[in-house]
């Protein structure tokens, strides 16, 4: 009875043991395929947001080829474009939509019918969908550019604005600065059951400048526009990667009391909603919900045979139940190294989209109008998640490139030594190994730097700062090192070859507004130089009539008093004198000429060869005019006799005055 009793609870443990460990594993197997699919459908949404930022950026390159020029004509927007829509076959059409304005519009039409097949009217769709002329509004939005342009023919005239999905889009776009995505909205040109969305950019001022509605509205000069599908832009990501056994589902879930199926792809066989996984995605501020489905029978064919298969077994199990716990054991190790080889890949890609979504951040703020040190606070605040730094630092070359200047800095430790404005040469400094090759530079221990550097104050001073180690990017416009930005870290050798490529992205977003901030001083100094010559010609009171846009300036003066001054015997003694000699002795009394004009109440008119003219009482009367005149007169006369010609002789002056009415003009 003991040997049976025995051989019983024998059976009875392999059985337990065999159903025990069935259900272990199928329960092991769940969690694993779970998880397998749930990081899969996160690999496979984050494809899909990849694909949408790279055609974004395409568009923002669009954009910020509009800000580069002045006037676009048809052809610079054909051969733009093209090389984008070769790049990206997801991209359904790039737009140029101008602004109309009602009292433009016949002017705008003509332009339209110019013999180029494309509509001679500005249309809108009726409430059937098919085209008309737009009736009578303040503005227009028409689409005037469009490629590729054969299946796109139908959008051209068309009046964005018309239509309120894409007026809205259109407004947001206008109130915020930024890219903005329409609902999906069915497109002129026609793309059967599917619909389609669109993405503006704005494009403000007289020069192209982008940026949110600072201003007035009427700088707006119109919009770059893309054209997209999301079940193509899908597709472009599904297609090969998605498998056959898993559904999706995409919808617009902004306005989450309206969202809308845009895209759908089903799986072979019966979905299983227990093991549904669900992410989002944002495309220019629209929502859209990603919903994944495996199929039933797929799920089933991954589990192991059901625990009552297994009770035929089980006294066979038992025997083996080491070996298979053993080999369980393996399994999972295997399973966690698999799993652990997916977390890191994973890992990689979001910190990869995280750093496409922060440049992009920049390259919105530059379109913006955004100055460097508003960029620099973003970068300062933003960037910490994906690279590491304690301070950041910038300084721009200047003086011809002789020495280098603190423009900006911020540190979590205290106040900055090295501050705005600190400056020192860069021939023979370290920096000057950068400036030359354009390639960043990792020190690794600043303090051993510091001490093996003894001359390199700055070095030092970086130190006392509390950092110990440092990445110097140069910032690069048009071949050439213009300035450099240091991330500095308080941990010494923080920087490892890997990071280089991701500050070296950031340092040439930051190089574009350094140029673009080269280009304005640039024009402000032009524009200073060109200020400074009208005001040698005209009296300030005129040239301020002129600036504000009078075309025909003649005033009567009922009295006046105009002192005409000439050198004596010129022509005889000038010939005696080189030519730059003779500009210089001239530049010399006219100077002087000027600066008593200004202290006796004269208002010089100008010069002739060796004549001066100016007057007194213009351009506002004076009742001492003709005293004024008098005494300009003597001045000059006293002033000339300290000048001498070639031969030594004090120069002479011929003087008359004429005093009455006068007609002061500008031609």
């Amino acid at each position: 009875m003991g040997e049976y009793r025995t051989v019983a609870v024998v059976v009875f443990v392999g059985v337990m043991t065999s159903l025990g460990f069935s259900l272990l594993v199928r329960e092991l197997e769940k969690d694993r395929f779970e998880a397998e699919f749930s990081r899969e459908c996160s690999s496979l949404t984050a494809a899909l947001q990849q694909a949408a930022e790279t055609n974004l950026k395409e568009l923002r390159n669009l954009a910020s080829f509009y800000l580069a020029s002045k006037q676009v004509e048809r052809g610079e927007f054909e051969a733009y474009v093209g090389g984008m829509l070769a790049r990206n076959e997801t991209i359904r059409a790039l737009e140029w939509v101008p602004r109309v304005l009602a009292a433009d519009r016949t002017a705008f039409e003509a332009t339209l019918g110019n013999g180029r097949g494309v509509p001679a009217r500005i249309m809108e769709a009726d409430p059937e969908g098919r085209l008309r002329p737009a009736g009578d509004r303040p503005e227009y939005y028409p689409v005037f550019f469009v490629e590729p342009k054969e299946p796109n023919l139908a959008a051209l005239g068309f009046d964005l604005a018309s239509e309120p999905l894409r007026a809205h889009a259109l407004k947001r776009a206008m109130e915020t600065g930024l890219q903005t995505a329409t609902a999906p909205v069915n497109l002129v040109q026609g793309t059967a059951d599917r619909e389609g969305f669109l993405v503006v950019n704005p494009i403000y001022g007289k020069n192209g400048q982008a940026g949110p509605l600072m201003r007035r509205p009427h700088e707006l000069v119109g919009f770059v526009a893309g054209v997209f599908i999301i079940w193509e832009l899908a597709d472009s990501v599904f297609r090969d990667q998605l498998p056959a056994w898993t559904s999706v589902t995409i919808r617009d879930v902004t306005e989450p009391e309206a969202s809308l199926e845009a895209f759908a792809r089903r799986g072979a066989g019966t979905g299983m909603p227990a093991l549904v996984s669900e992410s989002h995605i944002e495309i220019a501020g629209r929502k859209w919900n990603l919903r994944f489905v495996p199929d039933r029978a797929y799920v089933v064919s991954q589990q192991t045979p059901p625990p009552w298969s297994i009770l035929a077994a089980g006294l066979g199990m038992t025997g083996l139940l080491g070996m298979s716990l053993n080999r369980t054991i393996r399994n999972a190790k295997r399973i966690r190294a698999a799993e652990n080889k997916m977390r890191d890949a994973l890992s990689a890609k979001e910190t990869a989209l995280e750093e496409a979504t922060l440049l992009g951040g920049i390259t919105e703020k530059i379109n913006a109008g955004h100055r460097i040190g508003e960029i620099l606070d973003f970068v300062y605040t933003e960037f910490d998640s994906i690279i590491p730094y304690d301070r950041i630092g910038l300084a721009l070359v200047e003086d011809g490139g002789k020495i280098v200047r603190s423009r900006w800095s911020r540190t979590r430790h205290g106040e900055t030594l090295l501050g705005d404005g600190y400056c020192a040469p860069l021939e023979g400094s370290s920096l000057m190994k950068v400036f030359e090759n354009g390639l960043p530079r990792i020190i690794g221990d600043l303090s051993s730097y510091a001490q093996m550097h003894p001359d390199s104050t700055s070095s030092h001073i970086i130190v006392e700062e509390g950092m110990r180690s440092s990445l110097t990017c140069p910032l690069v416009v048009q071949g050439k090192a213009v300035g450099f930005l240091f991330f500095s870290s308080v941990k010494p050798y923080s920087y490892k070859s890997d990071h280089v490529e991701t500050f070296m992205r950031v340092a040439r977003q930051l190089s574009v507004i350094v140029e673009k901030g080269q280009l304005f001083d640039a024009l402000a100094e032009e524009e200073k130089r060109s200020e400074q010559i009208l005001q040698s010609l005209l009296p300030g009171e005129i040239l301020q009539r002129v600036k504000n846009g009078e075309k025909i300036i003649a005033d009567e003066v009922p009295a006046a008093s105009v002192v005409f001054a000439d050198l004596v015997d010129f022509c005889d003694w000038s010939r005696h004198l080189a030519s730059s000699d003779l500009i210089t002795l001239l530049n010399r009394v006219f100077e002087k000429f000027d600066l008593l004009a200004r202290s006796g109440g004269m208002v010089k008119i100008g010069t002739q060869g060796d004549s001066y003219l100016a007057v007194a009482g213009l351009p506002a009367p004076r009742v001492n005019h003709v005293r004024l005149a008098a005494e300009y007169a003597l001045a000059l006369q006293q002033a000339i006799a300290k000048f001498h010609g070639p031969t030594r002789r004090p120069l002479a002056l011929r003087i008359g005055i004429h005093t009455g009415p006068v007609v002061a003009g500008v031609l």
